[in-house]
């Protein structure tokens, strides 16, 4: 039986650690990396919750009006609808 805990020894297999993660600490810890473009992501979502909504932009009004006008024109039967619910 001796000789079989040898045998099965010699068999264990080395991990490497690859991690993305740093080696952390309970005492230390590294923040991540955050790019600036996800920083001022991050800004104007707090801004709008301290302050409400911003006016919209001239390009996204646009975008809306866009929107808006192809939505009724696939449906032609939203003055009926509009008409039901007044």
């Amino acid at each position: 039986m001796e000789a079989d805990k040898g045998a099965s020894i010699s068999k264990t297999v080395k991990f490497i650690q690859r991690s993305a993660f740093s080696l952390d600490t309970s005492f230390t810890v590294m923040p991540p990396k955050v790019n600036k473009a996800s920083q001022e992501i991050y800004h104007q979502y707090v801004e709008r919750g301290r302050l409400g909504a911003s006016e919209p932009s001239s390009l996204d009004l646009m975008k809306y009006q866009n929107y808006v006008s192809n939505s009724i024109l696939q449906h032609d039967d939203w003055d009926e609808t509009l008409r039901n619910l007044c």
